[in-house]
């Protein structure tokens, strides 16, 4: 429901928000995948802000989560760490890392 403050944005607009995306993207979005609907005022279109911004976050809850996350062993810090606790005595080691 729209409220007095309501910010609207014209159709140029939404494209840049999106990446300066086409206005084919805006409608193949609305048939697919629930984009808000735009709101006339005459002929022309606009999005409220509040919807976009509901838009936005179902998006990011329904984004893939990655396959694996990095787990500590396989940071910079840790695999250094490997390095001098494994050459230690063992000074080939440090000319193969």
């Amino acid at each position: 429901m729209a409220s007095e403050t309501e910010t609207y944005l014209k159709t140029n607009q939404v494209r840049e928000r999106y990446g300066n995306c086409s206005a084919m993207w805006i409608e193949r979005r609305m048939k697919d995948s629930g984009f808000p609907q735009p709101v006339y005022f005459g002929v022309l279109r606009f999005w409220r802000v509040s919807d976009l911004v509901v838009w936005d976050a179902e998006q990011i809850k329904a984004a893939p989560k990655p396959a694996h996350d990095i787990s500590p062993a396989h940071t910079p810090q840790a695999r250094a760490k490997a390095r001098r606790t494994k050459g230690e005595g063992n000074r080939t080691w440090d000319k193969i890392l």
